[in-house]
């Protein structure tokens, strides 16, 4: 096998590679530092606004330049996943879970069954990673 491609060899497509990934991340972290001063004052306003919103009573409110409004996001963390699942179990209230494979013990299924998992479609995806030499993938993430 050859290290070159048509027009380029490997060695050079690889240093391209890095150039390329090194500029996109000093370009994020540039934009990231522009664009902190507005993030910070747009976080000042939401909370000036939250806190108008809670003395008023209101859940939302409107004037001539614009609405503002307050949303509230929840998350359920599980602390104890025994306790959950015999919850869960014992009581048939299959609805409190979100169902989803492992992915680790559906490739495992397969590859001790040699056949896939019932009602579940496993998908492989590869993808080419590249890292200058002596790096760890930490260091050329």
């Amino acid at each position: 096998m050859t290290d070159e491609v048509p027009g380029a060899k490997i060695d050079e497509l690889v240093k391209l590679y890095i150039e390329c990934r090194d500029w996109v991340k000093r370009s994020a972290a540039e934009h990231e530092k522009l664009i902190a001063p507005k993030k910070a004052a747009m976080q000042h306003i939401e909370g000036i606004l939250q806190t108008f919103l809670d003395k008023t009573g209101q859940i939302r409110g409107a004037c001539k330049t614009g609405t503002y409004y307050s949303t509230t996001r929840y998350s359920a963390s599980i602390k104890d996943k025994q306790e959950f699942s015999r919850h869960v179990i014992g009581t048939g209230n299959y609805d409190l879970l979100d169902w989803k494979c492992n992915v680790e013990a559906a490739k495992d299924f397969e590859k001790e069954t040699k056949a896939p998992l019932p009602g579940v479609v496993l998908t492989a995806v590869s993808k080419i990673g590249v890292r200058r030499p002596g790096a760890t993938e930490k260091d050329d993430a």
